[in-house]
């Protein structure tokens, strides 16, 4: 558009109307899952040693030891069975002494941060995945807003 006694012309820009919906609909989720809060991972992250490894570590220090050479204690944490033969380390047991702690130590600042994100998982529903009923359900849109904008 050109303003005919200063010469100036401007410009509009429009966001086309499937894009706006999209950019609704992400807001909505990420909204939706910051109600849920932090989910911990209670399965295992590392690996423990099968029994051949712990023989071979032993095989090895007696080897050493033959020859005179230094060995190492084996000073490894007990492992976790998970079922189903899946032996190994989590990080969950530790991360749930420290949330404890901290709820016993500043029981105002940890209530504060839970309502920051809708009190996250119920410690009662957690294998289930249950949110806690404060949490609200997630906004996750309609089915195929998304190709809908993209056929006009």
């Amino acid at each position: 558009m050109v303003d005919g006694l200063s010469g100036s012309e401007s410009t509009q820009a429009s966001v086309p109307k499937y894009i706006e919906d999209a950019s609704k609909d992400a807001i909505g989720l990420a909204q939706g899952r910051n109600k849920l809060g932090f989910a911990p991972f209670y399965g295992p992250e590392v690996a423990a040693f099968n029994p051949m490894q712990m023989q071979a570590m032993e095989g090895s220090n007696l080897m050493a030891q033959s020859l005179g050479l230094p060995t190492q204690k084996q000073h490894l944490p007990e492992p976790t069975d998970f079922g189903g033969g899946v032996f190994g380390h989590s990080s969950q047991p530790l991360y749930q002494n420290n949330m404890d702690m901290f709820q016993k130590a500043n029981p105002d600042l940890f209530a504060a941060l839970r309502a920051l994100t809708g009190g996250g998982m119920d410690p009662q529903g957690a294998q289930q995945g249950q949110p806690m009923s404060n949490a609200g359900p997630a906004r996750f849109g309609e089915p195929g807003y998304f190709m809908e904008g993209r056929d006009k």
